[in-house]
This record gives structure tokens, C-alpha cells and sequence, in this order.
């Protein structure tokens, strides 16, 4: 239910019945009359034919704007890359050629996203590839946007969602409830006992 709810809210999908808005408006009508206003992170964000900074532009790499490249690249955990020097921005990168891992490319998603500085940002499962560590620097960057971003965080891993200011929580493509953490915890069994074996006590 959360990834269908993701293409709804994202115009992916159109509801046979009732409607979706963002702000008032149609997803789709939204995301076509203001690029970069949303930006998405797909589970399985898609490489594209070209240089890195390309792969997060999206756009020709002579009008790309390298310094927030850089930017954003660090912000998504992928400051390794441009650690030494500019002149990785410029690696040419093959999607079929395995040179990134499945959290590199997750974390690219990341930057490829930012890089339109959006206002609401939907991000699905964006965490699933990372390893802990990798995933708390994550966290931290979203936490830095909150008060920049509206982010919308369709995950799995409840550790993702610890600092979430409203919990939506689903099951078998039902709402059973909404609130902060430590209510999801106090009111839902099944939340609660998800935390326990998670060992998320607060």
C-alpha cells in the first residue's frame, strides 16, 4: 500500500475514484506547470547514459552548475566522489556497467532530487539499499531539510522514520493510524512490538 500511495500522490497513478491533491492541486498539473516544485526519489532511482554530474542535472553538462553538484552530492552522502577533485563530476557513467552500488545509486536519486531545490519532496524506500551507517547520515540530511522541505518518507525500516514529525502507519493497504513515534508506539500493538524487535526503544 505505501509504494501505491506514492503513485498517487506523485501522479504515477490516477484513482479510479475520488481525487489526490497536493496543495489544491492535481499532481500531474502541478508537477507539469512548476518543475522542480516536487522532487521524487523512486526505490529504484534510473542511471542515465552520460557524466556523474549529468546523472544529477539532467541536463547537458556545460550548463550544469558543478558547485551545487558538489553540494549536493555531499548532502546525499556521496562526498567521496568529489573528495579529491572536481574531475570525478566528469566520470562517464554507463547504466548497465555496474559502477555504482544499489546505495550509491539510491543516494544519487538523493542528489538528483535536491539539485531542483523542491518544496516537497517524496522519497520511496530511498534508505532500503543503505547500510546503517550510511542510512543515519541520511536521516541527518532529511532532518537538516525539514524546515526547508515538506518530505515525504514512504519506508519500511521504522528507523527511517523516528524524527518524522506524523507517522501515517499502514498495513495490507489500510491506514490503522497516525501521530509521532512514541504515539504510534503507546497505541498500535503491532507498532509497538515492530519497535521492540527493531530494539528502537526511545
Amino acid at each position: 500500500g505505501k509504494t501505491t500511495v506514492f503513485e498517487l500522490s506523485t501522479g504515477f497513478l490516477v484513482p479510479k475514484s475520488g481525487s489526490v491533491t497536493l496543495s489544491g492541486s492535481n499532481p500531474r498539473d502541478l508537477i507539469a506547470n512548476a518543475p522542480g516544485l516536487v522532487g521524487i526519489v523512486p526505490q529504484r532511482p534510473h542511471l542515465a547514459t552520460g557524466t556523474l554530474a549529468e546523472n544529477v542535472s539532467l541536463i547537458d553538462h556545460s550548463a550544469t552548475d558543478l558547485a551545487k553538484v558538489t553540494q549536493c552530492l555531499e548532502r546525499s552522502g556521496l562526498g567521496r566522489f568529489v573528495s579529491m577533485d572536481l574531475s570525478s563530476l566528469s566520470m562517464k557513467i554507463s547504466p548497465d556497467a555496474g559502477q555504482l552500488s544499489g546505495g550509491e545509486i539510491q543516494r544519487l536519486g538523493l542528489a538528483r532530487a535536491l539539485y531542483r531545490d523542491p518544496k516537497i519532496l517524496f522519497l520511496d524506500e530511498a534508505t532500503s539499499a543503505l547500510d546503517a551507517e550510511t542510512e543515519a547520515l541520511i536521516t541527518r540530511v532529511l532532518d537538516s531539510l525539514k524546515s526547508e522541505i515538506t518530505i515525504v518518507l514512504i519506508a519500511h525500516r521504522l528507523s527511517t522514520v523516528m524524527n518524522a514529525d506524523r507517522i501515517i502507519y499502514m498495513d495490507k493497504g489500510k491506514g490503522l493510524g497516525q501521530g509521532t513515534f512514541s504515539e504510534l508506539k503507546a497505541s498500535i500493538p503491532d507498532f509497538a512490538r515492530a519497535v521492540d524487535l527493531m530494539d528502537l526503544g526511545e
